[in-house]
């Protein structure tokens, strides 16, 4: 429906005036179809975006970088604010350091049963993943933190473009660390 009243939209303007009302119709199909085809192409790249396929090829000290960018920026796209206690995350070692970080993490949940029911998604896709070590500790928050970001009550089609979206954005993240830990995705 909608895209039929950007095509009706987008004729009339094309004709305001004298112009070939054929040729006016004919250019805004064809705008809808490239258009249609760069939509098509872009969820595709998105959805081949399998971040825990790389996850096992980092060093634990990128993929903590990535754990706490997922928790401590893009945890904010899902509006959690969350605020570490700086003081248990203290002289700890990395491992130790994680688990102290996403425990705090995890107790704060703005609505605890989608929390919970996210957090057995995740759990559940990260297991058949079959990562092990920080690859899949980065890996479970990578997809919780994903998962909460659409709101509820959002509309099932917007829903697809939030997580690429949200799929995007840590992928680039994921790229970044990568690179500056001497490897590349």
């Amino acid at each position: 429906m909608a895209i039929a009243s950007l095509k009706i939209a987008w004729v009339v303007r094309l004709c305001s005036g004298s112009c070939d009302f054929n040729r006016s119709v004919s250019y805004a199909n064809e705008y809808y179809q490239n258009l249609q085809t760069r939509i098509t192409n872009w969820y595709k790249i998105v959805s081949k975006l399998e971040l825990h396929k790389h996850l096992s090829n980092l060093p634990d000290a990128a993929l903590q970088e990535f754990t706490e960018w997922c928790v401590l920026e893009q945890s904010k796209v899902a509006g959690i604010e969350f605020k570490p206690d700086e003081n248990k995350l203290k002289n700890l070692q990395s491992e130790d350091y994680l688990k102290q970080l996403i425990d705090q993490f995890l107790k704060v949940k703005p609505d605890p049963i989608r929390a919970g029911l996210v957090a057995a998604v995740a759990g559940k896709q990260a297991d058949a993943h079959g990562l092990t070590g920080v690859a899949v500790v980065a890996d479970f928050i990578s997809l919780y933190v994903k998962y909460l970001i659409p709101k509820d009550g959002t509309a099932p089609e917007k829903v697809d473009t939030i997580l690429a979206d949200a799929t995007q954005k840590q992928y680039e993240q994921l790229s970044q660390i990568a690179q500056k830990h001497g490897v590349k995705l």
